[in-house]
């Protein structure tokens, strides 16, 4: 999965919420789009070893097959659906140490305001942004580290 973290919404504002237009609204686009980034988030901790918590919300089907939630708009969310996503946020924040800037995961998503709507995906972007960092710093073992500091 190679997901887009610059489609993220980090810039809602109270006239937006006021106006109860697209940003201002809290809809299954945007908890489809959170989604979508922290399964990306979760391969890539996995792939570095990381054991984050993470618990794909799924919808059991009559049959006994299931399928990852994608929400819709007509749909009536329910409460322990929601609230998985909100701990799978906090999950993935809490992978590793984040800066002190990184905001803190909302202790629920009643009344989500917009301001905890940007947090939201701001987080998701934080810890891309350590994780694409990560990838930056690597040291390699090799011949020309090898027995330097000796005499």
């Amino acid at each position: 999965m190679n997901f887009d973290f610059s489609t993220l919404v980090t810039d809602r504002t109270q006239a937006d919420a006021a106006a109860r237009n697209d940003k201002g609204t809290y809809r299954a686009a945007d908890l489809n789009r959170v989604t979508e980034a922290l399964e990306d988030l979760e391969s890539r901790l996995a792939a570095l070893g990381y054991i984050t918590g993470y618990a794909p919300v799924y919808i059991l089907h009559l049959d006994g097959t299931t399928d990852t939630v994608w929400w819709e708009d007509d749909e009536d969310i329910r409460a322990d659906r929601i609230e998985a996503y909100r701990a799978n946020v906090a999950s993935i924040r809490g992978a590793f140490t984040q800066l002190a800037a990184t905001p803190q995961t909302p202790a629920d998503l009643e009344l989500l305001t917009w301001a905890e709507a940007n947090d939201i995906e701001r987080i998701l972007q934080a810890v891309d942004d350590s994780l694409r960092r990560m990838a930056l710093s690597r040291w390699y073992s090799g011949e020309i580290y090898s027995g330097e500091a000796t005499a």
